[in-house]
């Protein structure tokens, strides 16, 4: 049957070292051509190909490729966006279209759940070497990625390395980048959000600038190393129906409280452009105090209500029902357990791991961790 036609995942594909030139780890314009040319054989004109990219293109290829790049900006031809991923799989959603690309999407999961279900419209690139050493883009192949399911801690490990991509400009698989998430940061500038609502350590993760230099993510200055950040986890803080509002790390031997308003070592559920504010309506001012201690091995995060309005309950994975808490009572956050604020947003524990003194979990290119030892 022959498909309604595809969406490309130009930055992909361009950057693709599995595309001829071979092994070449720049992003070039003639690893697009090569694709269409493959598709049109093995599908014909009829199935048009909509070629979405991402705008950090323009920058990143070649002069001579820029200015081709415009080009077909300017014509119409290909479309570039801030994140291409959500705006090329909405089309194939919507259009019921093919989808070329090596990515499997495992950060789009939630977002896309339809995904799973269509396995057979993503498609990935072989090449057959066997008859053609000259690297002739002839010997490209259309063949199906590989999408499977995956489970939903994997889910979040690919969100947050997205994440920390974008709005950190911080890349989980370099080394340096992963010693700067290793480490506990402060801001110094008095009259910085971040210094001001917390004058010992940064609660967010920093930004990394241009030439490496860590930077606060607010005021955009310099920082100030304090030293090995230790055991770490990543909270989620949601919406009851598991639409995101915010998350944030949370370190050994620090203490927060989520609430809403400027909060001294707090997380501030009223912070300007968070979704889900009738949900976030139903916390208190302090709501709920979180601390992490124990070991890398055996890290132990820890909740208190402080005496919260509408509540705090704690939902055991496994457990039919969530138990509200007595104001003051201190329960254990299992990595899989979730508490309740208010009856409308839940809090828990995602599935990124960082701390001092274990490896960073490498992740394969379907998002599961390949490094044994540092996930759960």
């Amino acid at each position: 049957m022959r498909p309604a036609g595809a969406v490309v995942d130009v930055s992909n594909v361009c950057w693709s070292p599995r595309i001829p030139p071979l092994g070449r780890q720049v992003p070039l314009l003639s690893r697009l051509e090569a694709v269409r040319e493959c598709w049109v054989r093995t599908y014909g004109t009829a199935a048009p190909l909509t070629l979405i990219g991402d705008r950090s293109l323009q920058h990143t290829l070649p002069p001579g490729d820029r200015h081709r790049l415009h080009e077909s900006v300017r014509s119409g031809e290909l479309r570039l966006v801030p994140y291409a991923d959500p705006v090329l799989l909405a089309l194939a959603r919507d259009r019921g279209l093919h989808v070329i690309s090596s990515d499997r999407f495992v950060d789009q999961r939630r977002d896309h759940p339809w995904i799973a279900g269509a396995a057979d419209r993503f498609l990935s690139w072989t090449y057959d070497t066997a008859d053609d050493t000259a690297g002739d883009p002839a010997g490209l192949r259309l063949a199906p990625s590989g999408i499977r399911e995956v489970p939903e801690q994997d889910k979040s490990r690919q969100e947050e390395a997205k994440e920390l991509s974008f709005a950190y400009r911080i890349n989980v698989r370099d080394a340096a980048h992963r010693r700067v998430l290793r480490s506990a940061w402060r801001c110094t500038t008095p009259s910085c959000i971040e210094a001001m609502s917390s004058p010992d350590r940064l609660l967010t993760w920093p930004r990394l600038g241009g030439d490496g230099a860590v930077l606060c993510p607010s005021c955009r200055r310099p920082l100030e190393d304090i030293g090995p950040r230790g055991v770490t986890r990543v909270i989620v803080v949601a919406d009851r129906a598991g639409g995101e509002i915010i998350r944030f790390p949370i370190s050994e031997n620090l203490a927060l409280v989520i609430g809403r308003g400027r909060l001294p070592y707090g997380i501030n559920l009223d912070a300007r452009g968070l979704p889900f504010p009738r949900a976030r309506a139903r916390v208190s001012r302090q709501h709920v105090k979180l601390q992490m201690s124990g070991t890398a091995r055996m890290p132990r995060l820890t909740a208190v209500d402080l005496a919260s309005r509408n509540g705090t309950a704690i939902k055991r994975f496994g457990m039919p029902a969530e138990r509200r808490l007595t104001s003051g009572e201190e329960v254990v956050v299992g990595d899989k357990d979730e508490l309740l604020l208010g009856g409308a947003v839940l809090v828990r524990q995602s599935g990124h791991r960082f701390s001092s003194g274990l490896v960073l979990p490498e992740l394969d290119d379907q998002g599961g961790s390949v490094t044994e030892g540092t996930d759960s």
